[in-house]
């Protein structure tokens, strides 16, 4: 799935970890990206971009051109965005008894594509049909709390929502997340380092949306440029 995303403010968010392969391109601006492995450049469609491998740690701070922006997409590989249904349960139990892949990233997996799903250990264990001590104990041999994992999809969720306006509206529930803004921002400060908020202010919205569709704040921040022009059009160097 491929989310582009267009920010008019400098936005740093530290120590993102996404179950889902990445793959990170940068159209303006200047993009840092800092991850605990090298990371490996690839092409695609549109252009040139970095891998990030499933699970590992990165820190990215964008900052806008000289065009006044900073734009790029993110695409994740392997993923089509949903909020509600049920989780694949035969996918969880052939991983548990399988091990070819570590059951917590694919529990991680099934979390962030359910995120709105009423997740317990109880149904869990019911489902893959193990004891609930022994799913806990799986989790903790690959350094994984189900707690924790649960929170950090919700809130990667509420990132990509944050961040690119190619979230479908109809994807745009939040229910997942606390309804209380500033303890939502108090969360994200916690772990990446930045607020929710701030993503969401610095980001420009598409001309595209509907103006019924956006907040009184969102109404008073800058639209994309419709005759923006993108780095490889003005010969400046993408940075990574």
């Amino acid at each position: 799935m491929n989310l582009r995303f267009r920010l008019a403010r400098t936005v740093s968010i530290q120590n993102v970890r996404f179950p889902f392969p990445i793959l990170w391109h940068a159209h303006t601006g200047c993009h840092q990206l800092d991850a605990e492995v090298a990371l490996k450049r690839c092409t695609a469609i549109d252009g040139t971009g970095l891998h990030i491998p499933a699970e590992t740690l990165f820190s990215v701070t964008i900052e806008p051109g000289i065009e006044g922006s900073a734009s790029g997409t993110l695409t994740l590989e392997s993923f089509e965005i949903r909020i509600s249904g049920m989780p694949e349960w035969q996918e969880l139990h052939h991983a548990f008894r399988q091990r070819k892949t570590p059951f917590g990233r694919t529990l991680a997996q099934q979390m962030f594509t359910y995120p709105a799903y009423p997740w317990a250990t109880s149904e869990v264990s019911s489902r893959i049909e193990v004891d609930s001590r022994r799913l806990r104990s799986r989790l903790f041999q690959e350094a994984y709390s189900f707690a924790a994992t649960l929170r950090r999809c919700r809130m990667l969720r509420a990132l990509l929502t944050a961040l690119s306006d190619d979230v479908a509206e109809s994807d745009r529930d939040g229910q997942f997340m606390p309804q209380c803004r500033y303890k939502v921002d108090s969360m994200f400060n916690a772990a990446f380092n930045t607020k929710l908020s701030t993503i969401e202010l610095s980001r420009m919205w598409s001309t595209s949306r509907p103006r019924h569709c956006l907040t009184e704040q969102q109404r008073c921040m800058p639209s994309a440029f419709p005759g923006h022009v993108s780095s490889s059009e003005t010969g400046l160097q993408r940075h990574w």
